[in-house]
């Protein structure tokens, strides 16, 4: 058997169509639907009446992707019951579809929390995240609220 000499390469095809778009990159315009996001906040403040009065302190919490409708806030506090819609805890946490859960893990001085929409101002939390205030209980001259938070589109 004789073999023959490689031959000279052919002439180039014609180009091809368009291909079919590919999925979007790893950064969505919004969160998709049943993903979840976590992070951790702290707040601390100080009274500087001596702890004679109320002294009120402030964080706020930032999403890292936009979601496509405003979270229902949930605060708990340590060694509160989560409701349903927060099945996690400090350590784990985690919340259903719709809902911000927020799990302190320690806290001094600290009287009640309150969420606020950072971009109208008022109660609640928005698409970009959420503001906390902390009142203390005015006793103490100092106070502090940490912990984790979990949100899911």
């Amino acid at each position: 058997m004789t073999w023959n000499a490689q031959g000279q390469p052919g002439v180039p095809g014609a180009q091809g169509g368009q291909g079919v778009q590919g999925i979007p990159g790893p950064f969505p315009a919004t969160l998709p639907a049943g993903q979840m996001l976590t992070g951790t906040y702290e707040i601390d403040g100080t009274n500087s009446s001596g702890g004679t009065s109320t002294s009120i302190a402030g964080g706020a919490i930032s999403f890292q992707f936009r979601l496509a409708a405003a979270p229902t806030p949930h605060f708990v506090a340590v060694s509160a019951t989560p409701p349903s819609e927060c099945p996690g805890t400090a350590v784990n946490p985690t919340a259903l579809s719709g809902n911000l859960c927020v799990f302190e893990a320690v806290s001094k001085g600290k009287g009640s929390m309150e969420f606020f929409n950072s971009s109208t101002g008022e109660n609640g939390a928005s698409v970009f995240g959420a503001g906390l205030v902390m009142f203390s209980t005015g006793v103490q001259k100092s106070c502090f609220s940490d912990g984790t938070w979990a949100v899911t589109g």
